[in-house]
């Protein structure tokens, strides 16, 4: 959309995107990210390195066999802030435990996961007529990804309709099935929610984690809508009419405020940096986004914080915002677009 001529008035990474809504109709999505790294262990600076935004997103594997470390950046529109935590879980002071607690808290948000050192379930035998759970292994680090969170797959039982599949979590651990055949000790989750702690195998306990849901993942897929042959038919290749732009939210279901955050909101970590208790405030600084048509009419566009990531390997935070204005039957109307910081832009009409 380089044709189109697009401007970036910040420090911060930017582009443009001309995306299809749920319905089809043309959007300009201006998307700014910006990169800060965590300074000690109470202030954020603006990195000198800014990350590009990221289009597709990433995962930590094979998509189809890890979950996602990064949520794609070019979406059409959340409803809400999205947050998230990636990094381990580190013992204070460095010296080993079975067990802690971790808690993410963005202004209003707040997380708490317990982490346990590796454990197994132990299958019963003559003497024993229930699974038994070990004693945790002590830890110093101990990596937050839901590949070490309740789910996975059992499909060992002989009668197929006993196989089972954690929707919500496919690549975790930790998951027996009614009639299984497993014989040799099963893994248990390393992270879980500290109220619904696994007591058997016939628990099935949510999932317990900081990181993005992959969209395949039960709590996305079910406001993805209906592709069933009536939409084949009728809407191909629309969204379904059912379509739920809840669908848009990566967070877990957890970490998902109630509306978009504005900056400002106490960040507080514990137990997931060597560095100790992280907490700073978010930054204030903002962007927002003008686009001009060839008509000279000018569209001031409010660009939503949607997403905070925060990175306790690296100590970065990044901060995703995100602006759109339709433009159907207008594409080539559009004479230019920016992005520049609250309150920097020009009293006229020109894009510098």
């Amino acid at each position: 959309m380089e044709h189109m001529g697009f401007f970036n008035l910040t420090t911060f990474a930017a582009e443009q995107f001309l995306l299809a809504d749920e319905h089809g109709a043309d959007l300009l999505v201006l998307v700014a990210k910006a990169t800060y790294r965590v300074e000690g262990r109470d202030r954020l600076v603006l990195d000198d390195q800014q990350v590009p935004i990221d289009p597709a997103g990433s995962y930590h594997g094979k998509p189809e066999a890890s979950s996602l470390r990064n949520a794609p950046e070019a979406s059409f529109g959340k409803l809400s802030t999205d947050i998230a935590l990636v990094g381990h879980a580190h013992a204070p002071d460095g010296e080993p435990v079975t067990r802690l607690d971790v808690s993410l808290r963005v202004g209003p948000v707040q997380k708490l996961v317990r982490v346990f050192g590796d454990r197994r379930w132990r299958r019963p035998n003559l003497l024993r007529w229930r699974w038994g759970i070990e004693r945790p292994r002590p830890f110093v680090k101990m990596p937050l990804l839901y590949e070490r969170a309740f789910g996975g797959a059992d499909l060992t039982p002989a009668d197929p309709k006993h196989h089972e599949r954690e929707s919500r979590n496919p690549v975790g651990v930790g998951l027996i099935a009614r009639g299984t055949r497993l014989k040799e000790p099963v893994a248990l989750p390393n992270l879980e929610d500290p109220r619904r702690l696994i007591r058997s195998p016939s628990h099935r306990p949510a999932p317990s984690g900081f990181g993005f849901i992959a969209p395949h993942w039960q709590w996305r897929h079910q406001h993805a809508g209906t592709y069933d042959e009536k939409w084949q038919k009728s809407r191909l290749p629309l969204l379904p009419e059912d379509f739920d732009r809840q669908f848009l939210s990566t967070a877990h279901p957890d970490l998902t405020a109630s509306g978009f955050l504005n900056g400002g909101e106490l960040v507080e970590i514990v137990n997931a940096s060597p560095r100790g208790r992280l907490a700073f405030p978010l930054p204030t600084d903002a962007p927002e986004g003008v686009v001009m048509m060839k008509d000279q009419t000018r569209h001031a566009l409010a660009m939503n914080l949607d997403t905070v990531l925060t990175d306790t390997d690296e100590h970065r935070v990044y901060l995703v915002w995100r602006a759109s204005l339709p433009v159907f039957k207008k594409v080539h109307d559009i004479l230019w677009a920016k992005i520049q910081l609250v309150g920097s832009g020009k009293e006229d009409n020109r894009a510098s």
